[in-house]
């Protein structure tokens, strides 16, 4: 079994670089172990006020494939962060229906946008993940569900689609949803997710059709789950007002096109997203969550080929994103928004090896700080 084929199983759809995975059925060859890390430091600068830098081992993942036959295999990816947290990011069962047209079920990421599939640090520009696909696309976003993924091979198109456990947006007393974090504190992770009768929907198509240019569009939607639903009592009419109130309905969109030539590489993403009913539920859950958002980039980069495993890359990215871009209510955080500007190099010593180093700026409406980050990747 080719190397490239692991690598594939986990961006295949969402991922712009993915190519169709050819089962093979070599008996001798059907266990497969990846494995990516990535170690950073992050410097504050501030002429004000003394800082002191941070160390991390942000996350080492490993990835076990095993493949049963030709048409069906399972993928498994284990994460430990910052060296003391431990999550199941992918767990899933991929098998062949037909030519072009395969079933997957387990715990599997959202298709939506670029990083949140392609994310080993061999993958993306940067120290750290765009704060883009932080605080609005949640990266990494993973959820339990079962779909279909295909491709039209005359139509140069790839596409995906997943029925998902929903986000969570009231548990235990609490509201997940805020302002600062419109939907990534509500990601269930697989951890004993709880689920409405109706399920999330995630798609995702993408036209390769062009040389040097591919373009994909995402999109989620579904109703947040509240454990208030649970065991509730249908004949209280309080008790289910208050349901009610507790969930929203979450839709996102994401377009994202990536276009190369020779060696330059230019990539764009858009992420606008809503939560529509989120009037009553912050007056509910005493939550001050915006009834939109969105963020985008546009990241530049080319590339200093020393041979066919050396490299330098050199990118600048300019982002923009506002967690409450519009407000259902009142509320004292308005100052969401937040302009980003990173400059930074990679230096790839080899194939699968890489050193990074930027300077990032950011910018609100009431302040600006920069810092200094620093790291090393890796992934084979």
């Amino acid at each position: 079994m080719r190397l490239i084929f692991i690598i594939l199983i986990c961006q295949v759809s969402t991922a712009i670089f993915c190519q169709r995975i050819d089962f093979e059925s070599d008996p001798d060859k059907n266990l497969f172990i990846k494995l990516y890390g990535e170690v950073h430091y992050n410097q504050p600068i501030n002429p004000n006020i003394k800082q002191n830098g941070m160390l991390d081992v942000h996350r080492l993942v490993t990835l076990f494939g095993y493949q049963f036959n030709k048409n069906t295999q399972f993928v498994s990816e284990i994460e430990f962060e910052h060296a003391n947290e431990i999550f199941v990011e992918q767990a899933f069962l991929k098998h062949k229906i037909i030519s072009n047209l395969s079933m997957r079920a387990g715990m599997i990421l959202v298709p939506m946008g670029f990083v949140n599939v392609n994310h080993e640090p061999t993958a993306f520009n940067g120290v750290e993940r765009p704060l883009v696909d932080k605080y609005i696309i949640p990266s990494t976003w993973r959820s339990i569900g079962i779909g279909l993924s295909g491709l039209l091979t005359n139509q140069s198109i790839k596409y995906q689609a997943y029925l998902l456990e929903g986000m969570s947006s009231y548990k235990d007393g609490v509201a997940t949803l805020s302002s600062g974090n419109p939907i990534r504190n509500s990601r269930q992770k697989g951890i004993k997710a709880s689920t409405n009768t109706i399920p999330s929907l995630a798609a995702e198509i993408e036209y390769f059709g062009i040389s040097g240019l591919k373009i994909s569009a995402s999109y989620f939607g579904g109703q947040t789950v509240s454990s208030l639903n649970d065991e509730l009592d249908l004949s209280n009419e309080r008790l289910v007002l208050q349901a009610d109130s507790s969930v929203v309905r979450l839709r996102m969109v994401t377009l994202f096109s990536d276009f190369s030539f020779d060696n330059f590489n230019i990539k764009m993403q858009a992420t606008f997203g809503k939560n529509l009913d989120s009037k009553p539920y912050n007056e509910f859950a005493n939550s001050d969550v915006g009834s939109s958002f969105y963020g985008f980039y546009i990241e530049p980069a080319y590339n200093i080929n020393v041979n066919d495993k050396k490299k330098w890359t050199l990118f600048t990215r300019f982002s923009m994103y506002d967690t409450n871009s519009s407000q259902s209510i009142d509320n004292l955080n308005i100052d969401t928004q937040r302009t980003v500007w990173t400059l930074g190099f990679g230096h790839f010593f080899t194939k699968g090896v890489v050193g990074k180093i930027d300077f990032q700026k950011i910018w609100t409406e009431e302040s600006n700080f920069q810092t200094i980050n620093a790291g090393i990747g890796v992934w084979f």
